[in-house]
């Protein structure tokens, strides 16, 4: 091979490269910003038509939030740590509940819990190219030490 076609592949490598990070740290926070907004706009509608005593809608509206989390949740395991996704799931799956029997003082505070969440998971995001979990990390320094 010649000089140039060596050079061709340590480009073709280092664009492969920086493509690869570039979705590592752009694509994780482009769903979950959009998520979280989605979630935080469809509690708030939710909250306004509770208050109004529209508790069809209401059910329509937390099955909506439900349906944009449950389609995305897959694609966060990747990225997110999934007991933070799982309190979510439950958070909603609760909200449901007590929709369905038109619980109107606790599912406010529910609701913002799901709000609390949501913008958590998108606080948490950042910076983070990827999933690691914290707790493997506390568990290596915090290992006790061997004095004789």
């Amino acid at each position: 091979m010649s000089p140039s076609a060596f050079t061709r592949i340590n480009l073709a490598a280092c664009l492969a490269a920086l493509a690869l990070l570039l979705f590592l740290f752009i694509y994780p926070r482009m769903v979950l910003t959009e998520l979280s907004d989605r979630i935080c706009a469809g509690a708030n509608e939710l909250i306004g038509m509770i208050e109004a005593g529209d508790w069809a809608e209401a059910n329509a509206g937390i099955n909506a939030v439900n349906d944009a989390f449950q389609e995305k949740k897959e694609r966060l395991k990747l990225f997110l740590d999934h007991e933070d996704l799982d309190e979510l799931d439950a958070t909603l799956m609760g909200c449901r509940r007590l929709i369905e029997v038109q619980e109107d003082k606790q599912i406010l505070f529910e609701l913002e819990r799901v709000i609390n969440i949501a913008t958590y998971l998108k606080a948490a995001r950042r910076g983070r190219p990827f999933h690691i979990k914290a707790s493997i990390a506390s568990q290596n320094s915090a290992a006790p030490s061997i004095v004789p």
